[in-house]
C-alpha cells in the first residue's frame, strides 16, 4: 500500500525522498481509525504522535516513547508498529466528538462547514466513492 507521503515524495534517483518523507512525518500527527497498528510500518514515516478516531467520534492521541522497548501491545494503552516503535495513549488530551460518524456510508447531501466523518469501507456518493 502506498501512503500519502510516499505518493507526494516518490522515490527517484534525483533526491532522497525517503529522507524527506521521514523528516515531514516527524512534524505531523498520523491519523488512524483503529488502535490496532500492528500492520503499520513507521520506518519511513516515524510519526512523533498519532491520533485514533474511536467509534464514539472522539479523537485520542498517542505519543511515541523512545525509551520503551519492552511494553506489550494491548491495542489501547500501548500500540506497537512493525518497526517496534511504541506509542502510549495520552491521558491528557482527547478531542471529544471530533467526527460526526464513523459508520455513515452515504455521503451527506449538504454538510455544514466543519463537519467531519470517517469514511467507512464501501462508501457511496460522488466524493466518497
Amino acid at each position: 500500500m502506498t501512503t500519502h507521503l510516499e505518493q507526494a515524495f516518490p522515490l527517484n534517483t534525483n533526491w532522497p525522498a525517503a529522507t524527506v518523507r521521514s523528516e515531514v512525518a516527524q512534524g505531523i500527527v498520523g491519523v488512524f481509525d483503529t488502535p490496532d497498528l500492528s500492520g503499520e510500518n513507521f520506518a519511513i514515516q516515524p510519526y512523533a504522535a498519532i491520533a485514533v478516531y474511536g467509534p464514539d467520534g472522539d479523537l485520542v492521541f498517542y505519543a511515541y516513547d523512545a525509551d520503551d522497548t519492552t511494553t506489550a501491545d494491548d491495542g489501547g494503552t500501548t500500540c506497537i508498529v512493525v518497526s517496534g516503535r511504541r506509542y502510549k495513549r495520552s491521558t491528557e488530551l482527547t478531542v471529544k466528538d471530533a467526527v460526526l460518524s464513523a459508520t455513515t456510508t452515504a455521503q451527506p447531501a449538504s454538510p455544514t462547514l466543519g463537519d467531519a466523518y470517517i469514511v467507512p469501507a464501501a462508501p457511496s456518493g460522488t466524493d466518497w466513492a
